[in-house]
């Protein structure tokens, strides 16, 4: 008798599952078998744990149960994806009772959604999506072809590139590369989709602000482009779901190549799926959805691929899909068979895996902005069994996102203010960190080691109104302090735009230095010699009080800077060389300013990152020749490695949720999380943020 694969029914709880404990963990010791069962038709893990368990929660017990079974032999037979499993298959039905005491000591917390994007049309069954600096998402449609855009806040997709356009067939991976203003494609074919047979499977490149093709780069042989990411220098990867191989299209190239390919990484069809790079560590990430396995593929100096090894995960994953490096040594994946997520904690060749189960009815891709994964939602067993599960789903198709509660592997200290804003920080040799408040219009300090920021100045005092950038000066004892005014504090006009001092034991006011005719004071720094120096956001200009003054002056103006408003943020000086550094937040660039021997501005010059910054805001010296710049437009960082006038662009991911400056202390980056979308966009993001607000720590290598 011919097998029948069944699809299982994915959970359809509305609400965010947070599995921590004993279902998160597999039950391969002690594991017993008090029945076994038969599958019969239109079963499913999902439907039998509510039968016999009473709980639709309890399937991972059943699936871990009988694997564990199977690897002892007899008459069961591994499940390699608990949503696929065989009328006549033998499975393991562990006691009632043991089951009863694994969801007792089991941990679910309930947690809520954020935001939704909808996708209307019938049969738009979208896989891949991605985001852009500016918060606008890109959807593909596997079975039109076509591409949908929603704009930062929309709350509905709108079309963007006609179905076909440059070849487009079944739409799957995207990529936004704001660096070349590129929106990268996967373009395949099962033979399900509106336009099979229309056009070979390829990678295909549009002008993300226009939507206008820009190139197409056919697979080799052909084969099912998957999943696509993007390098530190602008190579493009793409997964091949058909053969083990990973393509690469060379920044300049005109043709995909062959970058890897390796046995190891699963010779079966449809195995390749998501796949990110690291380019804090120049390693990609890769997964197998077939067996539910990760790799890890170093990037050699020259661009080869260096040797392909297996990540050993603490359970398999669930027919993973997307993939994405979040933060430091943590991975995320979209788990196709569980219609959630699982987080990967790294620790060299293994990783601890948590499991997150949305409930969501179908999970592909995700993409990450501002904290969150913002996952497809495509009721995709309509698209790919529509034997079994119909041929009909149920639109709209969804991008929901799901919150995350990511540390960059380090400290975490909060400011429970719910509408502190944050956006400067600093912190003192003795490890006291200090952080202002947009709203308030206060400074709070954290005493060294402490877990929790406390009162420290006093709303409006000393004249502040919203505080910004912050200087922790040990030399001279003084907290240097930006207070601006963009109308939207809660002391608003009550004070002119200034540069304030502070005594940093006491809180004690010790100075205030009005900016000459108004601005919008961003960032503080100070020179070797302990002149103070501040950025204006509305002008291309940097102010400078000197040792002793009263004053602050105009150390340089120069349009090369920016002159639209919004330009200039972060700034710091190398004080072994005497150099400021700037950068330009609107057009992310990075300037270079030499301080002279008598210390006037030198010749502005521009520094050429080999990729734009993507809205870069707080700025640091961490090493000769070597910056760090807070992204504010992803999230995360970006590490600068200088050479003469260029730099060289590595990312930092830190999946935070808005990000603005940030401290540097004993080898790492305390970054501010601050929310801040609910503070300069109230209209589309909401006026209320969700506390505490967060100082969190960067393990830099």
């Amino acid at each position: 008798m011919s097998q029948k694969l069944i699809k299982a029914m994915l959970l359809s709880c509305l609400l965010m599952v947070f599995v921590t404990s004993a279902l998160a963990a597999p039950l391969t010791q002690g594991t017993t078998c008090e029945k076994d069962y038969v599958v019969q038709a239109d079963d499913t893990l999902s439907k039998l744990a509510d039968k016999f368990y009473g709980d639709m929660l309890a399937y991972p017990a059943i699936f871990d149960a009988t694997n564990a079974a199977a690897a002892k032999g007899g008459a069961y037979k591994p499940i390699a994806n608990p949503d696929l499993i065989e009328v006549g298959q033998t499975l393991c039905m562990p006691p009632a009772a043991d089951i009863k005491a694994l969801l007792g000591a089991t941990k679910v917390a309930v947690g809520k959604t954020g935001g939704v994007i909808n996708m209307t049309p019938a049969r738009f069954f979208p896989e891949g999506t991605t985001v852009d600096k500016n918060g606008n998402f890109y959807m593909g449609s596997m079975y039109e072809g076509s591409i949908y855009k929603a704009a930062a806040g929309a709350k509905e997709a709108e079309p963007f590139i006609e179905a076909g356009e440059n070849g487009l067939v079944s739409v799957l991976g995207l990529y936004a590369d704001d660096a070349t203003n590129t929106l990268w494609a996967c373009s395949s074919d099962a033979g399900n989709g509106k336009l099979t047979g229309s056009a070979p499977v390829a990678v295909k490149a549009f002008d993300m602000q226009t939507g206008a093709a820009k190139g197409s780069y056919d697979f080799p042989g052909g084969g099912f482009c998957n999943d696509l990411t993007v390098d530190a220098v602008g190579n493009v990867y793409a997964s091949d779901s058909w053969s083990p191989r990973v393509l690469r299209l060379p920044v300049g190239g005109t043709a995909l190549e062959e970058w890897v390919k390796d046995p190891v990484l699963g010779v079966e069809q449809w195995s390749l799926n998501g796949l990110d790079v690291d380019q804090s560590k120049n390693e990609m990430y890769i997964v197998n959805q077939a067996k539910g396995q990760l790799f890890r593929i170093p990037i050699g100096a020259d661009g080869k691929a260096g040797v392909v090894t297996e990540i050993k995960t603490s359970k398999p994953l669930r027919r993973p899909d997307g993939l994405k490096v979040v933060a430091p040594n943590i991975l995320a994946t979209g788990e196709g068979g569980s219609g959630g997520m699982a987080m990967l904690k790294l620790n060299g060749d293994t990783a601890q895996v948590t499991v997150i189960s949305e409930g969501l009815d179908g999970v592909a891709t995700f993409a990450l902005y501002q904290g969150s994964a913002w996952l497809v939602e495509n009721q995709g067993d309509h698209f790919w069994g529509p034997d079994t599960a119909g041929p009909d789903a149920t639109p709209p198709f969804r991008l929901v996102e799901v919150p995350l509660n990511i540390t960059g592997g380090g400290g975490v200290i909060n400011m429970t203010p719910a509408r502190f804003f944050p956006e400067g920080t600093t912190v003192d040799k003795n490890g006291n960190f200090y952080m202002g408040s947009m709203y308030e219009g206060s400074i709070y300090k954290a005493a060294a080691g402490a877990k929790e920021a406390e009162p420290f100045i006093e709303a409006g005092e000393n004249g502040l109104v919203s505080v910004l950038g912050l200087y922790a000066d040990d030399a001279t004892n003084t907290l240097w302090a930006c207070s601006s005014d963009a109308g939207n504090g809660k002391l608003t006009g009550s004070a002119p735009v200034a540069v304030k001092a502070f005594d940093m034991q006491t809180g004690a006011a010790k100075g205030s230095y009005d900016f000459p005719g108004g601005g919008f004071c961003n960032d503080l720094t100070v020179d070797a010699v302990g002149n103070v120096y501040a950025s204006d956001s509305w002008s291309p200009r940097v102010l400078r009080l000197p040792v002793g003054g009263t004053a602050l002056e105009e150390w340089v103006k120069d349009p090369v800077l920016g002159v639209e408003q919004w330009s200039l943020n972060g700034l710091d000086v190398d004080q072994s060389k005497n150099e400021m550094y700037i950068v330009n937040q609107a057009k992310g660039q990075l300037f270079r300013i030499p301080i002279g021997a008598d210390g006037k501005a030198g010749v502005v010059t521009e520094i050429k990152t080999s990729k734009p910054l993507r809205r870069p805001d707080g700025l640091k010296v961490v090493a000769p020749n070597i910056l760090a710049t807070a992204e504010g437009g992803a999230g995360g960082m970006a590490i600068l490695t200088l050479d003469g006038d260029k730099a060289a662009v590595k990312v930092v991911n830190t999946g935070l949720n808005g990000i603005a400056t940030f401290a540097l202390y004993q080898g790492s980056a305390w970054l501010v999380e601050n929310q801040a979308d609910h503070f300069w966009g109230p209209d589309s993001a909401g006026p209320d943020a969700q506390p505490p607000f967060r100082l969190v720590e960067v393990p830099l290598n």
